[in-house]
């Protein structure tokens, strides 16, 4: 049954359903002009709506991190070459001194989003 859902999706030009990646999805990011490239001022955010990805929304770092406080889950997405978004990874909050938002699992000082963009 599954299979003829996904044949008539291709045929008819719609999307398969897919299950929801996170809360949020990050598709870009602006580092603070005082940090080298090491701190995130801004990121631009998307409701993952399940079936797609909502429109962006520019969020300063600590809207994310009051939102991941709260239980929010975030992910990074990217487009392919056809146009279509992609689940990069996982997002998640590192301490020592400061909080930082990392898409690896090093502690290390900085925010790190693999492969994002800047805006």
């Amino acid at each position: 049954m599954i299979l003829y859902q996904i044949a008539d999706a291709i045929l008819i030009g719609k999307d398969v359903k897919r299950n929801k990646w996170a809360d949020y999805l990050i598709s870009a990011i602006r580092y603070s002009s005082e940090s080298n490239n090491r701190i995130i001022a801004y990121l631009k955010v998307h409701m993952d709506e399940g079936d797609t990805v909502g429109e962006s929304r520019t969020w300063a770092k600590d809207e994310l991190l009051q939102a991941m406080a709260q239980g929010k889950t975030f992910a990074t997405i990217q487009k392919d070459s056809k146009g279509n978004w992609k689940k990069g990874e996982d997002i998640s909050i590192t301490a020592s001194s400061e909080i930082f938002i990392r898409s690896d699992q090093r502690k290390i000082p900085g925010d790190f989003l693999e492969n994002l963009p800047g805006f």
